[in-house]
């Protein structure tokens, strides 16, 4: 049975709307933001294969691609954090997933899509415009496989969090996104087998990502830091004592588990 939603939880709605101004581009030929990309030199990112290339810089909050449109450009997140939300009927935003550097943003330019691309954190992302993308990819091989194996990870990615949100009770769902961060997010592996891991989306993303509200979120981690689960460092900051223990507490297989073989 689907656990219900937690009562009183208000989602963000229309009219908390993303700004869309002080974003600043740059425009490159051959590949130029390529050189000293964050992404590093052993990188799936083959975008250097393309002929022009435009930088984007976002602040925080800010939408690059609305629900409903369809983008000229596919983008490929260089550094930051975005977030996949789509508008329902009745006004609030459901969390789908989120960028981490490396992901594909968007879909294949000119076609539809159905939900709303928003920086999370500052971010930096490279566009590639429709005819420029399509050159490249009948030149350049390996980037035909990136932007085939991004579309296929975007699919795969909001079908774990469907098939997450339907067998997952809400406390479940919370503890699932933190073990899962320690693969996406800043996180070290100390001496004693603790992880410190850095939570760098706002808790709000937190929420909207577990269908949860943000009072559920802080109960739970302030249960968990009781029981000895875990350390609250602050700044978004936590030290998981045992992360195989906190995920069979989510009920996450092993090869859900970052760092665990199937």
């Amino acid at each position: 049975m689907r656990p219900r939603r937690d009562r009183g939880r208000r989602g963000r709605t229309a009219g908390d709307q993303p700004r869309e101004s002080m974003m600043t581009d740059r425009t490159f030929i051959h590949g130029g933001p390529c050189s000293g990309c964050s992404l590093g030199a052993g990188s799936a990112c083959h975008l250097a294969a393309l002929p022009r290339l435009r930088q984007r810089v976002l602040p925080a909050d800010t939408v690059l691609f609305h629900q409903g449109d369809r983008p000229r450009q596919l983008g490929i997140l260089r550094s930051g954090y975005m977030r996949i939300v789509r508008l329902n009927a009745d006004g609030r935003r459901m969390g789908l997933d989120f960028a981490v550097p490396g992901d594909l943003l968007g879909g294949l330019p000119g076609h539809r899509i159905d939900y709303t691309v928003e920086s999370a954190t500052d971010a930096e992302v490279c566009l590639a415009d429709g005819a420029g993308l399509e050159q490249g990819m009948r030149a350049a091989p390996a980037l035909r496989r990136q932007v085939l194996r991004g579309l296929a990870d975007q699919l795969l990615r909001v079908q774990e969090q469907i098939w997450l949100r339907g067998r997952l009770t809400s406390r479940e769902r919370i503890i699932a996104f933190l073990v899962r961060a320690t693969a996406s997010m800043p996180a070290d592996l100390r001496p004693d087998g603790s992880v410190i891991v850095e939570v760098v989306l706002p808790r709000r993303d937190w929420a909207d990502l577990t269908d949860t509200a943000v009072e559920t979120v802080s109960r739970t981690m302030t249960a968990l830091a009781a029981q000895g689960e875990l350390q609250n460092l602050g700044q978004g900051r936590y030290r998981i004592a045992n992360l195989a223990r906190l995920a069979d507490l989510a009920r996450l297989d092993t090869t859900e588990i970052p760092g665990h073989a199937a």
